[in-house]
């Protein structure tokens, strides 16, 4: 997969680039479980418009699905810290100017609703598998887990001149 983690705002914006071209980004969320599961939608559909609101425009999503978390988290949620096991975990991708991203960034972190959340620079590539609880997500029918696990085998030096010849020849 072609994505990459963000982890300051420089990379956020690409302070090197000219930002006059949109880029592909997405978010991924987990909302708080205390959330009633029908409200979850609406929650959903807030980000969105925080998105659609800083100039975003939309790709493709995954509605929340409530999953367990691998470890309990403590979090500051209004002026109570509180324990969660589970959250309701969604995505949103889409894409905007890297100057308007640091807006965006500012609506998503007051929420109280988000339990936490990553932006990332990402690519138009859109899974085609959604995630279960405890699944993977996937890229055409294929897990991104088992792709990139899967052991290489070692190939031979016969195979190794040929490719090198094809390469050379293109």
């Amino acid at each position: 997969m072609a994505e990459e983690a963000v982890t300051t705002e420089a990379e956020l914006t690409l302070e090197a680039g000219s930002g006059e071209e949109p880029l592909i980004y997405e978010v991924g969320y987990h909302l708080v479980p205390t959330i009633a599961e029908a409200d979850v939608s609406s929650h959903s559909g807030e980000i969105r418009s925080l998105v659609e609101h800083c100039g975003g425009t939309f790709i493709a999503e995954e509605i929340p699905r409530r999953m367990g978390l691998s470890y309990t988290m403590a979090e500051r949620v209004g002026k109570t810290r509180q324990k969660f096991d589970h959250a309701y975990f969604g995505w949103i991708k889409f894409q905007m100017l890297p100057e308007n991203v640091l807006s965006l960034k500012k609506d998503l972190d007051p929420r109280d609703d988000i339990l936490r959340y990553i932006l990332i620079l990402t690519t138009r590539e859109i899974p085609s598998l959604s995630r279960g609880i405890g699944g993977e997500v996937g890229l055409e029918g294929r897990s991104t887990y088992r792709k990139v696990r899967e052991e290489k085998k070692p190939i031979s030096e016969e195979e190794l001149d040929r490719t090198i010849q094809e390469l050379i020849v293109e």
